[in-house]
């Protein structure tokens, strides 16, 4: 997220993966990239995000 300027948004589509994301022995390398990705959205103080369940759910967010 360092090109993202402040007060930039975001939105990251299917974040669950069909489920896949929530299973910590998943072996497909789209879940764990996703695990990553929201691994390390989560760890930055910079960015207010929120799940919106749609479908697959996205993920919305703004860099603060």
């Amino acid at each position: 997220m360092r090109i993202l300027k402040p007060g930039g948004r975001f939105l990251a589509d299917n974040v669950f993966a069909g489920g896949q994301v929530h299973l910590q022995t998943s072996t497909s390398n789209t879940a764990r990239s996703i695990q990553a990705f929201l691994a390390a959205i989560e760890r930055s103080p910079l960015l207010k995000t929120v799940i919106v369940p749609l479908d697959d759910d996205c993920l919305m967010g703004v860099k603060q």
